[in-house]
């Protein structure tokens, strides 16, 4: 008899540990949807290259004209948009993820608030182009589209990796939301292109209406964002030591086989992880590299491990951030190419960017992808790519233009299959940042890492000053 209610408890505890199972692997898909909705309505920022070109023109067309002998490169456009990235980072590392930390019960209206912040971003960048108003442009792109981008970039970073964290599967979130982010970097260079081209106004109207019609984008997607955060859908993801219990109950074996498994995992743990003195188990969501759960950013100084991070986050931006909003002013500006035929070259080599964005991490990074490869190598051969690739840029290019000025020339090819190698390695050492650190510090301590990112800002900040005072 006792036997018999001792089964049935221990049914009971199955069939609860299962249900726990199927509800996270539920919402969690549901997640997966939201967060690729964040990542296409972030492709904008990297999909700006014909923005920032075509803002070039309506804000300093005199740059050009070749006759008008300006030789000033104040570009307003291309600086905008730099700066917005650098706005994202800033404000996501700096403001966004310290404020819902402080205020948790309002970490709903904080998103939804800077989600709409996108579309009104975009409107009043449309009305800076009808009014000529550098100040409304500033205002509109970078700094209220840089909030609710960076918003984005919170959910993305650490919503994904937590949620795909707890049973080891990152490279399905990565890849999946990379994938999404790669095509959307596609169809905004090529959107934007084609309505300022082909939209049967004036430049100046085009480029208007092409703003606006990115708004009203933008709307739909942040609709559907405030749905999913209004019912839940980004709270927080349970923690590894849960799912682990869920799915040490929810199995079949007897119970003294379960406990014998669960002696055998905790010896084979304290072997590997204790220290010969016989140290505790490291806290779940911790690395060998930091065995503890910090307290805050200025703890994880103390670990080599924080600097050598700091310093690839920083090579992660100077290895594709430098070039990423000027590939439609590279072609137009050094080759004097048509800008929808630079347009059509920068996707082009977005292709790669959108194979190294999605492909990359879902076939090479952890144990469970397809051919499992450690995030950190992968990230140092992406670096290595990119860094051969710009040592070959000034071969190319010369000290002289190019002689096919507007049409074909061997230093445009060149130029393009270049531009393609570093986007192919820009995309996948950005897709490889949140496994990297959660491999190296432990997904306990990734909102900690992620606030290191305002260096990747102040890198964006100062070169996009350098391009807008550039002779």
């Amino acid at each position: 008899m006792l036997e018999d209610a001792s089964g049935e408890a221990q049914e009971a505890v199955q069939h609860k540990a299962q249900a726990s199972l199927d509800r996270f692997f539920a919402k969690r898909r549901r997640v997966l949807g939201a967060m690729a909705l964040a990542s296409f309505a972030q492709g904008f920022a990297f999909g700006s290259s014909v923005v920032a070109d075509s803002l070039n023109r309506v804000f300093s067309p005199q740059v050009f004209d070749p006759e008008s002998g300006d030789l000033t490169y104040n570009l307003p456009g291309i600086y905008s948009v730099a700066v917005l990235a650098g706005v994202t980072f800033l404000f996501g590392g700096e403001i966004i993820l310290p404020l819902i930390k402080r205020f948790p019960q309002h970490k709903k209206a904080i998103n939804i608030s800077l989600f709409w912040l996108q579309p009104l971003g975009l409107v009043l960048t449309g009305l800076s182009v009808r009014y000529i108003s550098p100040a409304l442009l500033y205002v509109g792109l970078t700094l209220l589209v840089g909030l609710s981008l960076a918003a984005m970039e919170v959910l993305t970073r650490l919503e994904v990796l937590q949620w795909y964290g707890v049973d080891g599967t990152n490279h399905i979130g990565v890849g999946a939301c990379g994938l999404v982010l790669g095509g959307s970097t596609i169809f905004y260079t090529l959107f934007t292109a084609w309505v300022v081209n082909y939209g049967g106004h004036g430049f100046n109207m085009n480029l208007e209406i092409c703003f606006y019609a990115l708004a009203g984008l933008s709307i739909c997607s942040v609709s559907w964002l405030t749905y999913e955060t209004t019912i839940g859908s980004f709270d927080a993801a349970p923690t590894p030591a849960e799912f682990k219990e869920w799915l040490a109950a929810a199995s079949t074996s007897t119970s003294a086989d379960r406990d014998q498994s669960e002696n055998a995992q905790t010896g084979s743990a304290q072997s590997s992880d204790a220290s010969p003195a016989g140290a505790q188990v490291r806290p779940a969501g911790t690395s060998a590299l930091i065995p503890v759960k910090l307290e805050n950013r200025w703890e994880a100084l103390r670990y080599p491990v924080v600097w050598i991070l700091a310093v690839y986050i920083f090579l992660e931006a100077f290895n594709g951030f430098a070039t990423k909003v000027l590939l439609s002013s590279m072609f137009v500006l050094i080759f004097q190419l048509d800008q929808m035929l630079a347009a059509y070259l920068s996707a082009l080599s977005l292709i790669f960017f959108f194979i190294g964005r999605g492909v990359v991490p879902f076939y090479f990074v952890g144990k469970n992808s397809k051919i499992g490869v450690a995030p950190e190598i992968l990230t140092c051969a992406s670096l290595l790519i990119s860094g051969l690739m710009y040592l070959i840029v000034p071969a190319i290019l010369g000290d002289k233009p190019p002689d096919s000025a507007g049409g074909f020339s061997w230093s445009l090819f060149g130029f393009v299959v270049v531009k393609s190698m570093i986007s192919l390695s820009f995309a996948s050492v950005g897709s490889l940042t949140g496994p990297t650190m959660a491999s190296l510090g432990g997904t306990a301590n990734l909102i900690h890492f992620i606030k290191w990112m305002w260096i990747s800002a102040f890198f964006e900040l100062s070169y996009g000053r350098h391009l807008s005072i550039k002779k």
